[in-house]
């Protein structure tokens, strides 16, 4: 099944582009239901529209808040007198601004760079499933930290399959 990642990848961004064009909700609503917690759902699709959309970063974009510091969305959300991140982009951005969040993601696309020269350099079945089973771990974590923030172990997971990810191409047996 392997090969048809492409597809299927293309695929669903024609998905979330007809739902966003047909619908009357953007496409992170529709993304946000595919949670454990249907009731809680609409949180994450609002998180992202105070955040980015109704000024929520409004004069922090560059520096962010500041570790630790409440961003205050959470009365403009639900009421509450805190922010519950559970979008870890979201978390990065606000805690760091434009100046913490692009490395962040400039290093999600090296990972993934590094991941493709692996692939590219393996040459036995056995290397081909360690760069596979790390490649679909670090993408999986990177499509859940939509929907969750990355606190304690599993920001120490992520930070090792980063190390892993910048090993792996050097590690494949030569062919």
């Amino acid at each position: 099944l392997r090969r048809y990642w492409k597809p299927v990848v293309i695929f669903c961004l024609l998905c979330i582009l007809i739902v966003d064009i047909i619908s009357n909700r953007n496409w992170y609503h529709v993304l946000s239901e595919f949670t454990l917690n249907k009731h809680t759902s609409w949180y994450r699709g609002r998180l992202i529209e105070v955040a980015l959309f109704e000024g929520g970063m409004g004069g922090h974009w560059i520096t962010g808040f500041g570790y630790g510091v409440e961003p205050g969305w959470g009365a403009r959300i639900d009421g509450r007198n805190y922010t519950d991140m559970v979008n870890h982009y979201l978390l990065v951005l606000a805690r760091h601004g434009l100046i913490g969040f692009i490395p962040f993601a400039l290093l999600n696309v090296w990972v993934v760079k590094h991941l493709l020269k692996a692939w590219k350099k393996a040459s036995t079945e056995a290397d081909r499933y360690i760069v596979w089973g790390l490649s679909a771990s670090f993408l999986s974590l990177a499509l859940s930290s939509f929907s969750v923030s990355l606190e304690g172990p599993t920001s120490n997971v992520y930070f090792l399959m980063i190390g892993l990810a910048a090993a792996l191409p050097d590690l494949m047996t030569p062919k």
